[in-house]
Parts: C-alpha cells; structure tokens; sequence
C-alpha cells in the first residue's frame, strides 16, 4: 500500500519483522510489524522518465501490525505523509522525524472520542505537556472490553534533566476520562526492556 502526494511516496513494507527483530510465529507475544518507506521523485512533469528515489535515513519499521484494517494503514500513511512532506519538499532532513513516526501504532489514528470530544491521542499529548510528563513514545488501548476504553497503556520517555533522574523510560497506565490521570508507573534505564513492558502490560494489569 502507498500514497503518493506530488513527487513524494510513502509505502508500507512488509518485511517480516517483529517486537524484537525478525518476526517469530512461534512466539505468541510477537508481532509481525510493517515498515514505512519513503521516496521522491527525480525529474519533472516534463520529463519522459521519473525514477523514485529513496530518502536517506526515511525508512523505519513501526508498531503497525500487518493485519491492520486497510482504511486504517491508510491512515496511518496519510499521517506520515503529514509529517513529511513539506520538510522534504524544503530540503530539510527528515531523519528526527522518522525515527519518532517509528513509533506509530494504529491508535495513533484511530479517532478514539473522548468526553471532551479530542482524540485520546490528542488528549493524551495535551496532558504530557501540560503536566511535563516528557515525549510520549508510545500508546495502546488497555483492553478490548467496552469498560475499558478509556483506559491505554503509554510509553513515555520522560526528561530526566529536569527530573533529576537516572531512570528516563517509564510505561504507565493512562486514563483519559476527563483531566485524565496516570498510574501503576513502571521505570526503565533503557529502552529496550521499557517496551518489552510495555508490549506486555494489558488486559488485566
């Protein structure tokens, strides 16, 4: 799947990766994820060949699952697209911006209402900032049960300058009811076992 606005392309790519590396069937708490591309167009509307180019540094597997609803990959390309575009088309490297799209997932987009009508994505982002909770890195929703939607796990890295901290990764519970609220916070020095939690935690946490 690809999309395709003025000279500019980005496409999912199925590679066989995972949570971890290549992907592992064997494993039920693996993934199979996609990956997203990134290429422009050399030439113009004039020319009689245009030959797509990748974009350096563009290329990052996400928390996409493979068997994502299309209406959704798309989506989810459409928000790359956003990210990218214009930077690229003013020449700009779009290296930092790729490496934070690696995180996309599926409730990245999904339009997921809140009382106060915003995106739980959009609320969630509102109060990290407002209560200087740090970069959300990552969200899923808690549980597939009706009672628990308002409920999402988050990856967050927080900054630990500020905080005067040695653990910069913490995986937490977030509600967005309302003014929404954090709990059961969980706290990592690196990356790697912070979303080894966090792929883990749900469901009845």
């Amino acid at each position: 799947m690809q999309l395709i606005k003025k000279g500019i392309m980005v496409e999912w790519v199925r590679l066989g990766e995972g949570l971890s590396g290549d992907y592992n069937p064997n494993d039920p708490e693996d993934v199979e994820l996609l990956r997203f591309d990134v290429s422009k167009q050399e030439g113009d509307e004039w020319s009689s060949i245009n030959e797509w180019i990748e974009v350096p540094d563009a290329s990052y597997c996400t928390l996409f699952p493979v068997n994502t609803k299309k209406r959704i990959k798309m989506k989810g390309l459409q928000y790359i697209m956003n990210e990218i575009w214009k930077p690229i088309t003013d020449g700009h490297s779009i290296k930092k911006i790729c490496e934070q799209l690696s995180w996309i997932s599926p409730e990245w987009v999904q339009k997921t209402k809140t009382t106060e009508g915003e995106s739980t994505m959009e609320k969630l982002v509102k109060i990290i900032d407002s209560k200087n909770k740090g970069k959300l890195l990552a969200i899923k929703p808690f549980s597939s049960h009706p009672d628990d939607r308002y409920l999402h796990i988050v990856l967050i890295e927080r900054d630990i300058e500020r905080d005067h901290d040695y653990d910069p990764y913490v995986v937490w519970t977030f509600n967005s009811y309302y003014n929404g609220g954090f709990f059961g916070g969980d706290y990592f020095m690196t990356l790697e076992p912070a979303l080894n939690s966090f792929n883990k935690r749900g469901g009845g946490y």
